[in-house]
């Protein structure tokens, strides 16, 4: 894996949702796969081309859809 996989990642996530995810929620899903210079690569990659943030903290919470039985994201947070 390579930064083009985060860059990718990033932005089919913000295309389809709206929502730019964050770096943590980034570094669960590859940082055991690759370098953390690797993973910073794809994400200041994609910042530059999406001309967004990817922040370090979520502004929005978790609830629980017992419907579906995974958790989705809710309101943002208002800070």
């Amino acid at each position: 894996m390579n930064r083009w996989h985060v860059y990718t990642h990033l932005k089919q996530t913000f295309m389809y949702s709206g929502q730019v995810p964050t770096r943590y929620e980034v570094t669960e899903k590859f940082g055991n796969e690759m370098s953390k210079e690797e993973l910073e690569e794809g994400i200041l990659e994609f910042e530059m081309m999406a001309n967004v943030t990817v922040k370090s903290t979520p502004d929005y919470k978790w609830t629980l859809d017992l419907k579906n039985k995974h958790y989705r994201r809710a309101e943002k947070l208002r800070i």
